[in-house]
């Protein structure tokens, strides 16, 4: 049964972040600015790095200690922000959370140039990209896609051509496996794998 549930109250909101210690976000990642250097080293402007960081700010800060994630949008050419954070969804069989885009994100999309928009959303999980985070970065025609993971890892992907998704699974699970074993040089090898099969990865850690 899949489980979709709504915050009544900030005491609910509290009392689930204490269900789920497993996704809490160090302290040290705001405090240090670890996670604000990430965003800065992605060498966007000044302004549209600003936005990035206040969009991943929110996230962080809102699904701290849940199961759940939101969406923002930052428009690197008109520099507008989007984010919805009203969609709680996260299903017990699978273990799978999803977020989705509200309607002044989709109307921002039909708006803005094609590969103009960074999408970011949180794993609470810590995981790699999925592969429907990586067709819905075509489908929308990203700029590319952020995944701020619980853990302080960012994920930055990009595919406009498509990419071969046997050969994508497979090497994002290895992937996994080499971040979890800290494996370097089986990271670097693997990240180059899943540019051969047609996604461009990059692990900021």
């Amino acid at each position: 049964m899949n489980r979709l549930l709504t915050h009544d109250s900030e005491e609910s909101h509290k009392a689930e972040h204490a269900l789920n210690q497993n996704t809490r976000i160090n302290n040290d990642l705001l405090s240090d600015q670890i996670l604000r250097n990430r965003i800065d080293s992605l060498g966007e402007d000044l302004q549209t790095s600003r936005l990035l960081w206040k969009a991943v700010r929110k996230i962080i800060k809102h699904r701290d200690g849940t199961l759940y994630e939101d969406l923002a949008f930052v428009d690197t050419e008109s520099h507008k922000y989007k984010i919805n954070i009203n969609y709680d969804y996260y299903d017990e069989c699978t273990g799978i959370s999803a977020c989705i885009p509200n309607k002044p994100m989709r109307r921002m999309l039909t708006k803005s140039n094609p590969y103009s928009i960074i999408g970011i959303h949180n794993h609470p999980k810590s995981h790699v990209p999925s592969i429907e985070d990586l067709n819905n970065s075509i489908v929308r025609k990203y700029k590319y896609g952020l995944i701020i993971c619980h853990n302080g890892t960012i994920f930055k992907y990009f595919t406009n051509k498509g990419f071969y998704i046997f050969q994508t699974y497979y090497y994002l699970e290895i992937l996994a496996d080499m971040l979890y074993n800290k494996n370097e040089v089986k990271i670097a090898q693997t990240l180059d794998k899943l540019k051969d099969a047609g996604l461009e990865l990059e692990v900021l850690r």
